[in-house]
């Protein structure tokens, strides 16, 4: 199988070292997934002398374009120009915390969060890279007209509970309903896991993309080998190097704040006022209150 040859638009800042890194990883497990050999390179790594001129001709020569539009950058903006006038594939990144230059306001572009970009860039590059590949048309300028009622995958909630607690499980669904309805969140948990399908698997896709956790905490909760075990350092982990929010509500009595990895993130209520032991009304109003924490977490995110 011939090789196919991606040229990859991005600032020489060093500061970008680790993006291109990444893309480069996502170029290799793509490789691994679709049994297709990818040649990749960028601009600083040709050798020629008049350096425009190759530029130019590796866009000419290449089968796919990875632009990161980060910052506006002219010569990245200019080469991509160029590239959509040859009407070649390009996969468009940029950085979530950054406005995507107005010049590509209608094309369809992959943000990424900088702190994310094992468990965010490189999955999603892996796709757009295999499918740019194979389906190079729908990467050119024609394709990247965006369907009116195409969105970007909404940021993902993921539910650490024991079965034990799922009426509160359920109590939590309701109020964040008009979230999910309104695309603003994907609420996950492995009530989502159909039937036939590899569960264990499901969940840590889950787990690698969550932005935010919930955590329903009781001693049930605590006692689950399969929550402490899988669930939770993953989570605990992405927190520490990601930024993924952690969001603890107390259930039940327990020992949640004589656990130091726990303690350390500050619950919705406090541990000695758990939910059962409060009406009903204070329980709607400590859900209302999870809701509007979620919200402004992924507000927060987008700005």
């Amino acid at each position: 199988m011939a090789q196919k040859r991606i040229f990859v638009l991005i600032p020489f800042q060093p500061e970008f070292s680790d993006v291109y890194q990444a893309i480069q990883s996502a170029s290799i497990k793509s490789e691994e997934y679709t049994n297709q050999s990818y040649i990749l390179h960028r601009a600083d790594e040709l050798q020629g002398v008049d350096i425009h001129n190759d530029i130019l001709g590796a866009i000419s020569k290449s089968d796919l374009i990875i632009a990161d539009t980060t910052g506006a950058n002219a010569n990245v903006l200019y080469e991509l120009g160029f590239a959509e006038a040859m009407d070649k594939p390009a996969i468009i990144i940029n950085q979530r915390e950054f406005q995507a230059p107005f010049s590509i306001h209608d094309r369809r572009v992959l943000l990424y969060d900088r702190k994310r970009l094992h468990k965010e860039l490189i999955p999603h590059l892996m796709d757009a890279i295999t499918a740019g590949t194979r389906n190079p048309e729908e990467f050119t300028k024609a394709g990247w007209k965006k369907a009116k009622d195409e969105k970007e995958p909404a940021p993902s909630v993921f539910v650490s509970y024991s079965h034990i607690d799922k009426e509160y499980l359920s109590r939590f669904r309701v109020h964040a309903k008009p979230l999910e309805r309104k695309g603003v969140v994907d609420i996950w948990a492995d009530t989502e896991i159909k039937v036939g399908e590899k569960w264990k698997e499901k969940i840590e896709q889950a787990l690698s993309n969550a932005a935010i956790a919930v955590l329903m905490v009781s001693a049930d909760f605590l006692a689950s080998d399969f929550i402490v075990d899988n669930e939770l350092p993953p989570l605990l982990e992405a927190a520490e190097k990601e930024g993924t929010k952690i969001l603890p509500v107390i259930i039940k009595p327990c020992r949640f704040a004589r656990e130091p990895h726990l303690a350390k993130f500050q619950a919705l209520n406090a541990p000695e006022k758990p939910l059962l032991l409060m009406p009903e009304i204070e329980q709607e109003v400590l859900w209302d209150r999870l809701a509007y924490e979620i919200e402004v977490e992924i507000e927060n995110r987008s700005d």
